[in-house]
Formats: structure tokens, sequence, C-alpha cells
């Protein structure tokens, strides 16, 4: 069966049933354009016409992605584990909270 395209009035085709997919598919054909056939009685809508829409999960857009903040990787630095080990110091040759100094 011959198709027949509508955009912005300007008429194309005849086009097979297996181009329109294809068209749809490659992104030149979408789902508000205006497709006729010989059975139909007006223009309609290629998403009511054309099987490629019909038979396609409506597109779910990907979640938002914050602006500024890497995405956390697999190779980055992990944090330092906190020592066990008494805080010490060296005040005046004695180091305090640890090993006796020289």
């Amino acid at each position: 069966m011959a198709y027949y395209l509508n955009r912005g009035g300007q008429q194309s085709g005849p086009f097979s049933l297996p181009d329109l997919e294809q068209m749809a598919s490659e992104g030149r054909l979408s789902a508000s354009d205006l497709v006729w056939r010989s059975d139909l009685e007006a223009w309609k809508p290629a998403g009511e016409v054309v099987g490629y829409f019909r038979s396609r999960p409506p597109v779910t857009p990907p979640p938002p992605v914050a602006l500024g903040v890497p995405p956390a990787t697999a190779s980055a630095p992990r944090a330092s584990t906190p020592s066990t080990d008494p805080p010490s110091f060296t005040f005046g040759g004695y180091t305090a909270g640890g090993q006796s100094g020289p």
C-alpha cells in the first residue's frame, strides 16, 4: 500500500510502510508528521498509522546530572584510614604521647 507524507504543507511520496519505518528509526519521520493512504478519510499523525511508533514504548529521559560535580570513579583516591596510634608532639627534645626522644 502506498503512503504519502505531508510536512508543513509539502506532500511527498509514495512510500512503502518499510520506507516510513526506516525514516522513523533514523529520526527523519516524527510521530506528529502527517501520513495518508488510500483507505484513510483524512491525513493522520504518523504515530497513529506507522507501526514503528505504536510498537515502541515511550522513551523516558535520563535523570538530570548535577553540574560541577565530577562523577565518582573506581580510580578515585580512597580516604585515609585513621591511625590507632596516640597523637604525639615534640617540645624541647621531649616527645609526648609516643616514644621518647634521643
